[in-house]
């Protein structure tokens, strides 16, 4: 995946975009290879793309890294990190990978889902 599209948007623009991709589809046109994920208002938007959050994404997107060197290049405690790794990827903006660490039992590796995220917020 190389794009990721966060917006606001209504019910009515959603399905606006899908049509659209369904014409293009059968027209025999390509479709390009992202993501959009819509909130219904910018607070929601800002609320669950917190700054910290969006300093993480950052981090990943360059390269994977492991839930310890999130904490320490973030400066954040372990537990905060792992919680919003977690929501980021339950909205499928990031992927996360347990290896095994021979020294240290378990770890987690952390990786966005594209190398360019896009926000996109219409106040009203």
């Amino acid at each position: 995946m190389s794009k990721v599209i966060i917006r606001t948007s209504s019910i009515h623009e959603f399905f606006e975009r899908a049509h659209a991709i369904a014409r293009k589809i059968d027209r025999g046109e390509e479709i390009v290879n992202s993501i959009t994920l819509s909130f219904g208002d910018s607070d929601e938007m800002l609320s669950v793309l917190s700054k910290p959050r969006r300093k993480l994404l950052q981090h990943v997107m360059k390269e994977a890294k492991t839930i310890n060197q999130l904490v320490e290049h973030l400066k954040r405690s372990r537990s905060v990190i792992s919680r919003d790794v977690k929501k980021l990827e339950q909205l499928g903006l990031l992927i996360t990978n347990r290896s095994t660490n021979p020294e240290h039992g378990a770890q987690k590796t952390v990786k966005s889902v594209a190398s360019k995220i896009e926000l996109c917020a219409t106040l009203i």
